[in-house]
């Protein structure tokens, strides 16, 4: 018959469709495709979760300056707001439940990760829209495509000087997170002296906006907001979305490179963006402050 899950809902032929790009964790899933797809049928939309962030890597090709190549570990064990930003973008555009797949693999070594995160599946949507959730964007695969077929280009962005990136991201969340709402990124490759012109949704950053500017020369394991992964050389960005609130649903962050050092022949690379809706006072990462730009 072929893959033409279409033709099976019409028919009637299966009671739920379980939109994932395969064993990872994807906030940008495309629900409302699926939404659509089963309108005026009995079949359900249960987009999936799973335990796993981000595929290995090798950095070196961004980060010349370093001898090793660093690799990010996949076992990210997100925080029940992580999760639950997740889901919320899943209630968001149309889901009628979840599905978990794949935590078989945790729950010898880590079982109470497991057992948090089936009790957020839990939630209502109700539950989930009235307490605290982040929305993290980590990398997934670093080819054109997943081998489930799923775009990829934009999950990794490499640039350099005067080259302007867009990183496209979606939250249910809108103009109503918090005035504590944090959005945070990493930029690596980027040195001190660097400067980057930044905007979301065609509206520049003002400077009094960029809440902290974080630089770690070494390649060192995140602190326990996200513990099991390591990370290179970079620059942590956190903004501040009350002077720059989001948008609910698609939104745009640009990065231009400005001012770069020319004795840097390598590229810049962006990725690893967090809309952080709890912010609790925890910072992105290790690394010491740097003057604002």
């Amino acid at each position: 018959m072929g893959l033409d899950p279409a033709t099976w809902i019409r028919q009637g032929w299966v009671d739920y469709v379980a939109p994932s790009d395969f064993m990872w964790l994807d906030y940008g899933t495309r629900v409302e495709d699926y939404a659509a797809l089963c309108e005026g049928t009995d079949c359900g939309v249960y987009p999936c979760i799973n335990p796993f962030a981000a595929e290995w890597v090798n950095h070196r090709d961004v980060n010349a300056y370093t001898p090793n190549p660093v690799n990010f570990n996949r076992r990210v064990f997100f925080s029940d707001e992580q999760l639950r930003g997740c889901l919320r973008n899943y209630d968001q555009w149309g889901a009628d439940g979840i599905y978990t797949f794949n935590f078989c693999c945790e729950t010898i070594d880590n079982p109470d990760f497991v057992r948090r995160a089936h009790a957020v599946a839990k939630e209502t949507p109700q539950q989930r829209r009235s307490t605290q959730a982040s929305y993290f964007f980590l990398p997934i695969w670093r080819r054109d495509h997943s081998p489930s077929g799923a775009e990829q280009v934009g999950r990794t962005l490499h640039f350099g000087p005067q080259q302007p990136v867009t990183f496209l991201f979606r939250v249910a969340h809108g103009a109503d997170i918090p005035n504590s709402g944090r959005l945070r990124f990493r930029v690596y490759n980027l040195h001190d002296l660097d400067r980057v012109e930044m905007a979301l949704n065609g509206q520049a950053i003002p400077p009094a906006a960029i809440f902290d500017r974080r630089k770690t020369n070494i390649h060192v394991a995140a602190d326990t907001r996200y513990p099991g992964m390591h990370i290179p050389p970079h620059i942590a960005y956190e903004i501040d979305l009350a002077l720059c609130p989001l948008l609910a649903g698609d939104n745009q962050l640009q990065l231009t490179p400005a001012k770069r050092g020319s004795a840097i022949g390598s590229e810049c690379m962006l990725e690893a963006i967090e809309v952080d809706v709890g912010w609790n006072g925890t910072l992105q990462t290790v690394g010491y402050p740097l003057d604002p730009p």
